[in-house]
């Protein structure tokens, strides 16, 4: 019997992209720092058979050997653990549990993704210079409001004609499904579907680009779990009590390394200059 680790998905909590790149990220710092070469992914409440492909989806694209099953009452949780469940703020995009693991481990929570996947994304991007590509998603929900970090497009319409003027070397690559499509006439910049890209291999593009910049939401999940310069925008007001919680006063995450920021602004073009700033 190889020796697993049970890990529940309860949809009842919320499900949610950058919910689903957190916990794996928790996993693979765990089996990569304990005895565990098995992952029993335990799913409970209901769910769809898309939501099943995603989860399973994102476990292959992993180092991980997993399987995927639904709970049943006898089986003992390992992870999230009870206390984790207790918690009133409980969510499975929390960084909380990433930054206890990176701290005890003392490790950098680097999401490992496998090598072929890297080099056919690698491939898809081949016709512009990547190194001198930024990732951007730009959250835009039809009924969001700026004050949850939804697009200000008027802001950022500014920012890209003043910055593809001023910096012509570099590409921009908005992904997501709901890219404001009024901003792809700016030059040097394209949106996913124009290379073809599936959700995972727009998630692991910030691996190995120049950059990436954007608006808090689950698209900015996977560059936080890598090397690559980042700054995301927030909000002030949005979830204050959670960003409270995960940041405290700082502009960055405990595990974060020195150009990757998420700054607590609003989106103007003094804000929008400071983060490109910080990456270029």
């Amino acid at each position: 019997m190889k020796n697993k680790i049970n890990v529940l998905i309860d949809f009842s909590k919320g499900f949610t992209i950058g919910g689903l790149v957190t916990l794996r990220m928790e996993i693979e710092l765990i089996i990569n720092n304990l005895n565990y070469d098995f992952v029993n992914i335990l799913l409970k409440g209901n769910y769809d058979q898309k939501q099943f492909e995603i989860i399973n989806h994102c476990f292959k694209l992993s180092l991980i050997n997993f399987s995927i099953n639904n709970f049943q009452d006898y089986i003992q949780i390992d992870w999230p653990r009870d206390k984790d469940f207790k918690d009133t703020y409980f969510t499975y995009h929390s960084t909380l549990r990433v930054r206890e693991l990176s701290k005890k481990y003392n490790v950098f929570p680097k999401i490992n993704w496998r090598e072929d996947f890297i080099q056919k994304l690698t491939k898809k991007l081949n016709i512009l210079d990547f190194k001198n590509s930024l990732i951007l998603h730009l959250k835009n929900q039809k009924k969001g409001s700026v004050y949850e970090s939804n697009v200000n497009i008027k802001k950022w319409d500014l920012f890209f004609h003043e910055t593809t003027n001023n910096h012509s070397n570099l590409s921009f690559i908005l992904i997501g499904n709901d890219v404001p499509l009024e901003l792809l006439k700016h030059r040097n910049t394209y949106c996913s579907e124009n290379f073809k890209l599936n959700l995972f291999e727009e998630l692991a593009a910030s691996s190995i680009c120049k950059g990436f910049l954007g608006l808090a939401s689950g698209m900015s999940s996977a560059t936080i779990f890598s090397k690559t310069p980042y700054v995301i925008l927030k909000h002030p007001n949005h979830h204050r009590v959670e960003m409270n919680l995960e940041l405290g006063k700082n502009d960055a995450l405990s595990f974060a390394k020195n150009n990757q920021k998420i700054l607590r602004v609003e989106q103007n073009l003094i804000n929008l200059r400071s983060a490109l700033s910080i990456l270029v």
